[in-house]
């Protein structure tokens, strides 16, 4: 069968280099190389996976590495359909809300901006509680008790990463339609 990544897959097993490679740029090419082959070989055994409460989505773990590879096998297209590498301390399920956030200075000043926010909760080892992350805008991410303490907190530091990025002259990420949903 032939293995294909679903876009939020892709992005995410980016971001699992991206987070390993600012300690260890040899480990996060080896966690990679490690989840890639573990997906093609699902093309030739796509029942090796552990069924979920989802009928159609399996899950496979990464053995030796804390991540989940979740998919599903398409008979009638003849593929492995890649839906998700999660880490194991992670919900599978987020939350993405929109808001508004103002530009304060430049040509935007006062213009609203609009980013998706992703609120998924911290594990108890972690502390518990919620963390909330600005895919948009890399780095930028505050944490709360409940969901929405943590959106009420990020609201300053997607301010803060405004102001920083307009004064050191960098880009800011243009604003941008988003639904609500929940996803999985």
């Amino acid at each position: 069968m032939k293995v294909r990544y679903s876009r939020r897959a892709l992005l995410e097993l980016e971001g699992i280099h991206s987070y390993i490679a600012q300690f260890n740029p040899r480990a996060a090419s080896d966690v990679v190389a490690r989840i890639e082959g573990l997906c093609t070989m699902l093309g030739d055994f796509p029942g090796m996976g552990h069924s979920t409460e989802r009928r159609d989505v399996r899950m496979l773990p990464v053995v030796r590495y804390p991540y989940v590879i979740f998919y599903t096998s398409m008979a009638e297209n003849n593929e492995v359909l890649i839906l998700r590498i999660r880490h194991g301390r992670r919900s599978r399920f987020l939350r993405l809300i929109s808001d508004d956030f103002p530009s304060r200075t430049g040509r935007n000043r006062g213009e609203k901006m609009r980013y998706p926010v992703v609120i998924e909760p911290l594990a108890p080892e972690d502390g518990g509680g919620f963390v909330a992350t600005v895919p948009d805008l890399p780095g930028c991410m505050s944490d709360g008790e409940t969901p929405e303490e943590a959106l009420a907190n990020v609201r300053d530091s997607v301010a803060a990463w405004i102001e920083e990025a307009q004064a050191f002259g960098r880009a800011v990420p243009q604003r941008r339609a988003v639904t609500s949903r929940r996803s999985e």
